[in-house]
């Protein structure tokens, strides 16, 4: 059948998830949405995708990063690499990328605080490293990689032999949400909105590059750090609404959990946030394009926005990887909702993180 991807997936991979429904009716909502994928990079990205969220094998991401230029790019850098490379940072992202890259001669990790075995590799001190000079080294941490390069450098490390991971997430990040079949879909009419503002930026860049700075925007942000990040952003622009509100299906007063950066409504935050539906709140406005970063409430998001979806049929550009199903229930609803939509996916970063579907008006 055309356009249908198939999967090597079987009961038991739903069962590990949790899944409620049987194989057939998964599978059914499987080749429902690979029908609606538009190009291959997305049906590769979205099968992928869906073995990682039913396995957990990083060799499912692997095949993900070697499809997208930056991924292709730090395989390469690695590869190189003959003599082997010690990890500096033994949490999460040091440990994900050794799984992902695992043909890779990892030698072992450096990190200030752990000891002992990780991924099966020694975790040693900094000057535990024989020949420093000659040794080649990959920066996971993904703040602070700076002072960390210096301290490298200052050890005896030579600059060639350092790679940096969050360079090239960074790199990797910078067409995120505004690919050029999403500029080119539908003419832009009507409101852009923002949920999951963090800092404004996003919104800022939507202005940027539709050239019209008049352009109406909603943007909600819950957590009062990154909301005054917005408001530092965006206060500059008199058509910039922007809320500190949480969006989800529900209008409500609920909490917020931060932790670092990044926040999601919780029953037991810290911070009390007023809750919103964008169907009540704007679902008068014409609305042309909805972006929807909230850290694993995007399904709940789109539900609140129901009546727009239904009506107006925006663009959407939606984050599907806080969750392990959300690759397969976010489009469902979608379609449900309009099933005019064709999609497209695209991968932002050289990990598990910052993969985004896109749906497009069909018709």
């Amino acid at each position: 059948m055309k356009n249908t991807i198939l999967f090597p997936y079987n009961d038991k991979y739903l069962e590990t998830v949790g899944i409620s429904y049987d194989l057939t009716q998964f599978t059914n909502t499987m080749t429902e949405i690979s029908q609606h994928i538009k190009d291959e990079l997305s049906k590769t990205i979205f099968s992928n995708r869906v073995m990682y969220s039913l396995s957990e094998d990083y060799w499912y991401i692997y095949n993900i990063l070697v499809e997208t230029e930056l991924g292709r790019k730090l395989d390469g850098e690695l590869k190189k690499r003959k003599n082997g490379i010690y990890v500096f940072g033994a949490g999460i992202r040091g440990k994900r990328i050794v799984q992902i890259f695992s043909q890779i001669s990892w030698l072992g990790y450096i990190d200030t605080k752990l000891t002992g075995i990780c991924n099966g590799l020694p975790v040693v001190k900094l000057e535990e490293i024989p020949q420093m000079e000659t040794t080649n080294i990959l920066i996971s941490n993904q703040f602070h990689a700076d002072k960390i390069k210096e301290l490298l450098l200052k050890s005896g490390f030579q600059e060639k032999n350092i790679i940096i991971l969050s360079e090239y997430d960074e790199a990797s990040e910078k067409k995120e949400y505004f690919e050029d079949f999403m500029l080119k879909a539908r003419p832009l009419k009507g409101a852009f909105v923002d949920v999951g503002c963090y800092n404004g930026k996003t919104s800022e860049t939507y202005l940027q590059i539709t050239e019209d700075m008049d352009r109406e925007v909603f943007a909600f942000e819950p957590d009062a750090i990154n909301f005054k990040r917005c408001k530092e952003t965006l206060d500059k622009y008199a058509n910039v609404k922007l809320y500190p509100y949480a969006v989800s299906d529900t209008n409500d007063i609920k909490y917020i959990h931060s932790e670092g950066e990044k926040s999601q409504v919780s029953e037991d935050g810290e911070q009390k946030t007023e809750v919103v539906t964008l169907d009540k709140l704007i679902g008068n406005k014409q609305i042309s394009f909805l972006k929807v970063d909230v850290e694993g409430a995007e399904l709940e998001v789109l539900q609140g926005a129901e009546q727009i979806i239904r009506q107006q049929h925006p663009k959407c550009a939606v984050c599907v990887y806080h969750k392990r199903q959300d690759i397969w229930t976010v489009p469902k609803l979608l379609l449900e909702l309009y099933p005019g939509y064709k999609f497209y996916l695209r991968h932002y970063s050289v990990g598990i993180t910052d993969t985004v579907l896109y749906a497009v008006d069909g018709e």
